[in-house]
């Protein structure tokens, strides 16, 4: 509450006696510094001003200046380990153990300067096509990429070959198709690991174009492994979506040949 009367307290950290002025509001420490923390959370551009403006019934400003600071970084460290630690506990349940490591003396010669060419991608509207025949190292190049993103903080959904017509048919089956199409194409990055490998049936193709045409359309990165060129990327599909989705992911998508 306020007081229209000057107050003066003794700081419990520094132990000197504060003057309150008239009309001053004085709040608990917590609830200062929980304000305070509020304010700098949303980027106020005058923050060190706002931390003057407290007069809390145990601390002088300059002792809660001094003490809050101390709290909100301890604070961030502590969130930031506790981010850290939960992206370590899920990186094995997105990642198959076998693409979590890279013997390079296995692939190609090339193969180092196409997997820079791989890691030096950034989130953004334009995603990555891998091509190239089995066995080139695409897919481990891919995880190695994915890695750096998942512990960056990105939201990945993560397909093979049969996860993504598997988990349509599922949530079609039980009725939930359309929700989970929605949530695949609104993710923040869809991987696609050996596209176009298996036959589709023509529910999943719907839905597959559907989900990439509302990605690209909202500028929506995708990652795609792929044994297919364009032209025999279409013929694996019908002849009303083949060209379409191929033109999109071209117009989308930097394309690195592994050779």
């Amino acid at each position: 509450m306020s007081d229209r009367t000057h107050r003066l307290l003794t700081c419990i950290i520094c132990q000197k006696p504060y003057d309150v002025p008239p009309g001053k509001n004085v709040t608990s420490f917590g609830s200062a510094k929980y304000d305070l923390d509020m304010k700098m959370n949303l980027n106020y551009a005058d923050a060190e001003l706002l931390k003057r403006i407290y007069w809390t019934d145990s601390h002088c400003p300059q002792c809660f200046i001094t003490e809050a600071a101390l709290d909100i970084e301890e604070n961030a460290r502590f969130q930031a380990q506790r981010r850290r630690q939960v992206r370590e506990d899920r990186w094995p349940k997105l990642c198959p153990p076998l693409f979590r490591e890279i013997d390079v003396s296995k692939l190609p010669t090339t193969y180092p300067a196409t997997l820079e060419r791989v890691m030096a991608w950034q989130m953004g509207p334009k995603g990555l096509i891998l091509s190239g025949i089995t066995g080139k190292g695409k897919t481990r190049a891919a995880w190695q990429l994915l890695k750096r993103l998942h512990f960056e903080g990105v939201h990945i959904r993560a397909f093979d070959c049969v996860d993504f017509a598997h988990e349509c048919q599922t949530a079609f089956t039980d009725f939930k198709g359309e929700g989970w199409a929605k949530n695949v194409a609104a993710a923040e990055l869809v991987f696609f690991d050996d596209f176009g490998k298996n036959k589709m049936t023509d529910r999943v193709e719907v839905e597959l174009f559907g989900v990439i045409d509302r990605r690209m359309a909202h500028q929506l990165p995708i990652i795609v492994t792929t044994n297919d060129i364009g032209s025999t990327l279409e013929a694996r599909l019908s002849p009303d979506r083949g060209a379409p989705l191929v033109r999109r992911l071209r117009e989308c998508c930097e394309s690195i040949a592994f050779v």
